[in-house]
């Protein structure tokens, strides 16, 4: 906490250039002792259990931050099919740095996880928020969904045109129309606000 800015004695203002007090000459301190925040006895990082279900650290239940034990063993396995498909390829390298990889990866899936009994219920679906003046999203009409569509096709014949195309021009105009295309519709939907 720091100092106040009058003497503790005298009541004196004090300046900040000198370090006593000009009329007792009593010394200013740059911090003053308080009162401690945790009485004997309690500690910051122990939460205090106050009823309920008991909290507990658990490697083969699910958390909120890691997976119960079918998702575990999943992820295990998911990890290891890995290096028959890289052996079968001839992917030297990552079978090198597969000790690296699992040393780092497998005690990230096995870790424990602090979990709370009771907590697995849903959370209720979060309202919307309603804000005065905002005006309401209108409903989809048959003419907005065919215009949604008709881009949609157009997008997709041009990733195709853009992929499978034998001349290099045709791949130009589809990448100039994308971008311009693209352009077009950042200005509008947020440069134009």
């Amino acid at each position: 906490m720091t100092a106040p800015r009058t003497c503790r004695v005298c009541g004196q203002p004090l300046t900040g250039d000198v370090r006593w007090c000009l009329r007792c000459n009593e010394p200013s301190r740059e911090l003053t002792p308080r009162a401690a925040v945790w009485q004997p006895g309690e500690f910051v990082d122990n939460p205090v259990h106050t009823g309920g279900p008991i909290p507990h650290w658990s490697r083969w239940e699910g958390s909120s931050t890691t997976f119960g034990p079918l998702g575990r063993i999943v992820a295990t396995a998911l990890f290891l099919l890995t290096i028959p498909l890289a052996a079968s390829v001839g992917a030297f390298l990552y079978l090198l740095f597969l000790p690296v990889t699992a040393y780092a990866l497998l005690p990230a899936i096995w870790a424990k996880g602090y979990v709370i009994p009771g907590a697995e219920a849903p959370a209720p679906p979060a309202r919307r928020i309603e804000r005065p003046g905002a005006h309401p999203v209108p409903p989809m009409t048959k003419p907005m969904l065919m215009w949604r569509g008709t881009w949609i096709s157009i997008v997709f014949v041009g990733c195709l045109l853009f992929a499978y195309a034998p001349s290099v021009e045709v791949k130009t105009i589809v990448l100039a129309a994308g971008v311009l295309t693209g352009l077009f519709f950042f200005w509008r939907g947020y440069l134009s606000r």
